[in-house]
């Protein structure tokens, strides 16, 4: 369910659709995340125990910088996406961004 926590994404819509992911909407995981007050980390740890509690995967969106996806691990998201991660690209990029190219490893110069 996207955008959870706003607008049509509801608790009674969470009760009658078949959902398996609550990607929580940006606004809850933007400043208030990196340096919000209790009551603000609140609503976040709130959606994550109400997945867990529905055995739901919950995944934050508009995740911008390493400050708040290491805030978001310390309150126990484990799934986000945002800028911080890859910014959006063409489908032809796709392969490019997930393959890992490695060097081979070199031992000291002879």
């Amino acid at each position: 369910m996207d955008d959870f926590g706003t607008g049509y994404s509801s608790l009674a819509s969470l009760r009658e659709l078949p959902v398996d992911i609550l990607k929580m909407d940006g606004s809850f995981t933007s400043q208030q995340i990196e340096v919000g007050s209790p009551r603000e980390i609140a609503f976040v740890r709130t959606i994550l125990e109400l997945g867990r509690s529905l055995d739901l995967c919950t995944l934050a969106e508009a995740v911008e910088t390493e400050a708040q996806a290491q805030r978001l691990r310390e309150v126990g998201c484990h799934l986000a996406q945002g800028y911080h991660f890859a910014r959006p690209a063409p489908l032809a990029r796709l392969h490019e961004v997930l393959t890992v190219q490695r060097s081979p490893v070199r031992g000291p110069a002879a």
